[in-house]
């Protein structure tokens, strides 16, 4: 721990020292900065320098220093800017800053005896020739004009430089890929705080568009002021009142009789109605200083969901309901030229009936209710001509709650639950080819609380050229409640290869045996008996205690400015996480106590920029980008405080399905008792299983990637930029979740014995035992091409193309061992054991999209965008259990003896087109009406996703489908 407290206690006290200027909250958003000369070309000292904001009139000074250089932070929106220095002409110059954008303006003052007015008009340059690393805005313009279906903001991160989201994943920034899939691949921050849901399971926070200004999207290379992200931050700036009074009232609507084309797997348009209502208003509470923006935004949402399984019978459809109500305000208080205060709070509600039919059986279905919540208060303070100190204080808080739809009278927590009877969730049977069942930890409730504390300082001096310093430091303390019935509901499997009988039954029996997908005491259980193979299920004690992790980093980035030519970027950042991998519990010999924190996750960064000219550059850089693990981690690894599971195989029994124990459910305690690995294999002993252990000790480490890239950026006049960038992510120690480490695995033949045969696991008086291990590889190359012209001409767009390759690895998997911790398998295995290095399932070769908005004539204005995708690979499988391994074997063993390729299967390429229509109307009083229609996949493309496992009815065949869509709407601002 001695490196931990050093650590952590350097970063503290330098984050102390550097808020005692100024205690407070804030965040930085764009800056100015410039060189004052005279007629000579001689640099001008003492020149003043001020900015004036337009919407607010908010006043932020600078003086030049004696290499003329003058460098303020900002807020983004418009300036008027003056240039004042006795015995010379005064000069004002506009600009308009982006996010994150650095805008320069070189100025030439003339003697005053020249009586003339000298008027700059500036803007920020397209290509910033001393940024080295990739990074794209979807500026104002872009987000409040182009098309999103629902008003879901997340959609147009489709546009953005360097995304790699789908027209079929259209909510993350970048589809989670390798390693179990719930790493942080992103992080969301709203003006400057980190707002992600780190529980793994429900929804990232609801932002209305109507309290959003503007989007930062870096898909590679961010420097070392942020972190805990693999591959994207995407940064998001809120809106804020002005010195007019003014607002807006939007309303969208979408029917399904209104423009709808068919769902081309159902075959039939299906039912669908959506009301979004949303409103907005701010002003000034004092002009020039105090401001105030405050908005809300209702969403009613019916619709009919439809089943389209390989089973008529099994097709039915059913009403949902989806309603989410989102509010906040914002306060904005100039205190003087030199501090900037900010105060603002969100809350946001959701209920969703879940009913939204698919290819699954209809029992998976499940409502979800969700809460969320922030509070964030900024401070920034400018110290003198050189220094800014901002402070951020937040909280966000987020709980979501899930139960079924399908009833279960007799089910096993009828009468009694660890948070009251459970008659819910009939129960999980996983069949060859297909499942019956849904998520194992349903009914659930989980929540958590994050507060968060931040300092950044910046400081600008002179030293072989100019140095723009930042560094800093952050405290996150997270606590969570988790009441999941994990394994409540029961899981059979049903993968067995009875003699004389098919390997699942035929659909006739199927669609008879489970008759009701809404009622599981309809069910049939033991009619199933021959292919069944186990029976597991989870056994409360009761109530489970808070978890709770620290989070805590610190960083130091150097931009230097080496001439006007060289910039070099120097970072480093340091992070912890404590309790990350249930390091406090312990399930001896295979989940250890002691196990030490990650304290040594030291993350340099570097960055190199070559000016050709003030409009070109060639940049390039590397750095290591750290994750942060999901805390669902610790969740399951010490559920066994609470729970036991029980794995009880099949014993011929006619009754087994419904009487799996042979008498009464034991209790808790009574289990305990019973396992045989504690009562020395008595007759009738219970085996013991569990899942995703903490990782053994040599195998516990903290994803994270490797980023590289080189690349050439150039401004094509006023108004256009290119730029080409080559990306290299090299990811390691990525999340490998193996549902059964008790295994023997024959150095021989490469093969697993049978796991049901007790004599062949190591642990032979426990059944299934589920570990983690951070051992994963990946990497992905990339090379992206975009260009964009800013507005101009009544009109702009953008065109971005990716041509990349990603490629996975998992390796070998985990073994126990008697008396240890479980190692990996030291020989080589068969092919569909082994994890080969290969494609990802999210590998996709090309990906284009092309947008823009056009300013036809008299208020009207046609905007849109276009996606072409390669097909996505995919994971595919046989499916069944062929080799023996039990739960969480690949399944990719053929009845012949060939093997499945990893991620072999390819999807159908993907088109999609969405075009607005806006008809702007302008009245008196500056009231301003928008007449909108939206069409989304306008050329109704069926852009199918087919299903990859080779024993299912669905083999190749479509599962879902795209068809087009329409959304009317209005806009009022005044």
């Amino acid at each position: 721990m001695g490196l931990v407290r050093r650590s952590v206690s350097v970063g503290v006290l330098f984050v102390a020292i550097l808020a005692l200027p100024a205690i407070g909250l804030a965040q930085t958003e764009a800056v100015i900065t410039g060189v004052v000369t005279d007629s000579s070309g001689g640099v001008l000292p003492g020149v003043t320098v001020t900015a004036v904001h337009d919407a607010t009139g908010n006043t932020f000074t600078s003086v030049t220093d004696e290499r003329g250089v003058f460098r303020m932070q900002a807020r983004v929106g418009a300036y008027q800017i003056l240039m004042e220095l006795q015995g010379f002409q005064s000069v004002r110059a506009q600009v308009t800053l982006l996010a994150g954008q650095t805008a320069n303006i070189p100025v030439q003052m003339q003697p005053a005896t020249l009586q003339e007015n000298v008027t700059v008009t500036a803007e920020a340059p397209l290509v910033n020739v001393t940024q080295t690393s990739p990074a794209g805005n979807i500026d104002p313009k872009q987000f409040s004009e182009l098309p999103a279906e629902g008003r879901n903001w997340m959609a147009l991160l489709l546009v953005a430089p360097g995304s790699r989201t789908t027209s079929v994943n259209q909510n993350a920034p970048i589809p989670m890929r390798g390693g179990g899939g719930d790493q942080q691949f992103f992080q969301t921050n709203v003006d400057g705080q980190q707002v992600s849901n780190e529980l793994g399971g429900g929804r990232q926070p609801l932002m209305s568009q109507e309290m959003i200004s503007e989007l930062q999207f870096i898909s590679n290379r961010f420097d070392a002021t942020q972190g805990r992200s693999l591959g994207v931050q995407v940064n998001v700036i809120t809106k804020s009142g002005t010195n007019r009074y003014s607002g807006s009232v939007r309303g969208n609507f979408r029917d399904s009789d209104l423009g709808y084309a068919k769902d081309p797997v159902a075959g039939k348009v299906t039912p669908f109605k959506d009301q979004q209502i949303a409103s907005s208003f701010g002003g000034p509470i004092i002009k020039d200083r105090l401001h105030f923006f405050g908005y809300q935004d209702y969403d009613h949402n019916p619709s009919t969901g439809v089943w389209t399984t390989p089973y008529p019978k099994f097709n039915v459809s059913r009403d949902g309901l989806l309603t989410t109500k989102q509010g906040g305000i914002r306060f904005d208080y100039q205190i003087s030229s030199q501090t900037r205060f900010m105060a603002k709070g969100d809350l946001w509600r959701n209920w969703d009936d879940g009913l939204t039919g698919g290819s699954a059986y209809p029992s998976s279905a499940a409502t979800t209710r969700e809460t969320g919540n922030t509070l964030n208060f900024q401070l920034t303070k400018v110290l003198n001509n050189r220094s800014v100190n901002e402070a951020k204080l937040g909280y966000s808080g987020y709980q979501y709650r899930n139960t079924c739809w399908t009833r279960w009278d007799n089910a096993w927590y009828k009468d009694h639950g660890p948070y009251g009877p459970v008659q819910q969730c009939g129960p999980v049977i996983n069949f060859t080819g297909f499942t019956f069942g849904g998520n194992q930890g349903y009914p659930r409730h989980r929540g958590q609380d994050r507060y968060w504390l931040r300092d950044d300082y910046s400081y600008s001096y002179d030293a072989r050229g100019r140095h723009d310093l930042r560094a800093g430091g952050e405290f996150i303390y997270h606590t969570e409640m988790s009441a999941n019935c994990t394994r409540c509901r029961s899981t059979y499997t049903a993968t067995g290869r009875p003699a004389g009988l098919p390997t699942i039954p035929t659909p006739a029996q199927l669609q008879d045996w489970f008759p009701d997908p809404f009622n599981a005491d309809t069910w049939n259980f033991n009619a199933v008996n021959p292919w069944v193979t186990n029976f597991n299920i989870g056994i409360h004690q009761g109530r489970r205690t808070p978890d709770r992790q620290n989070l805590a980093g610190w960083w130091v980035q150097d931009d230097w400015r080496m001439s006007n030519k060289w910039t070099l970027n120097l970072g480093l950042r340091w992070d912890i996480q404590t309790n990350a991998f249930a390091n406090a519990g312990q399930v001896v010999p295979f989940m250890v106590p002691g196990r030490p924190n990650e304290r040594n996750n030291y993350a340099p960064r570097v960055g190199v920029a070559y000016a050709i000219s003030d409009k070109t550059a060639i940049r390039a850089g590397g750095g290591r980008y750290y994750a942060e693990n999901i805390t669902s981690q610790e969740l399951y690894a010490l559920e066994y405080r609470s729970i036991v599971q029980v794995d009880i195989p099949n014993d011929g029994r006619a009754d087994f399905g419904v009487n799996p124990f042979n008498g009464p459910m034991p209790t808790y305690e009574q289990a305990l008792a019973r396992f045989c690995a504690y009562n020395n294999n008595a007759t009738g002993c219970l085996q013991r299983a569990t899942q995703e252990l903490g990782p053994p000790t040599q195998y516990q480490h903290t994803q994270y990637t490797d980023q590289y890239s080189v690349g050439v950026a150039h401004q094509l006049g006023g108004d256009m930029a290119y730029q080409v960038d080559y990306l290299y992510n090299r990811g390691r120690h990525e999340k490998n979740n193996q549902a059964n480490i008790n295994l023997t695995f024959d150095p021989r033949t490469g093969l697993n014995l049978p796991q049901n045969v007790r004599a062949n696991r190591p642990f032979p008086g426990d059944g299934t035992i589920g570990q983690n291990y951070y051992m994963g590889k990946s990497a992905l190359h990339s090379l992206n091409m975009s260009f964009m012209k800013r507005l101009s001409h009544n009109w702009q767009g953008a065109v971005n193309y990716s041509l990349s390759g990603l490629w996975t690895g998992v390796g070998n998997p985990l073994m126990a061992v008697p008396g240890q911790e479980a190692i990996i398998v030291p020989f080589t295995l068969a092919d569909d054991l082994a994890g080969p290095w290969t494609f990802d399932a999210q590998d996709q070769r090309h990906r284009l999209v092309a947008n823009g908005i056009w300013e036809v004539w008299r208020g009207f204005q046609l905007s849109g965008y276009h996606y072409f995708g390669a097909g996505n690979r995919a994971s595919t499988n046989y499916g069944g259990d062929l080799r023996g391994y039990g739960p969480g074997g690949e399944g990719r063993l053929r009845p012949d003896g060939t093997i499945v390729p990893r991620n072999g299967f390819i999807q159908p390429v993907q088109n999609r087109t969405n075009m607005r229509f806006q008809q702007r109307l302008t009245l008196p009083n500056r009231v301003q009406v928008d007449l909108i229609a939206e069409a989304f996949n306008l050329f109704n493309m069926e852009n199918y996703t087919l299903g990859t496992q080779e024993s299912s009815l669905q083999y190749k065949k479509p599962t879902a489908g795209q068809f087009r869509t329409m959304q009317f709407g209005f806009r009022i601002g005044f």
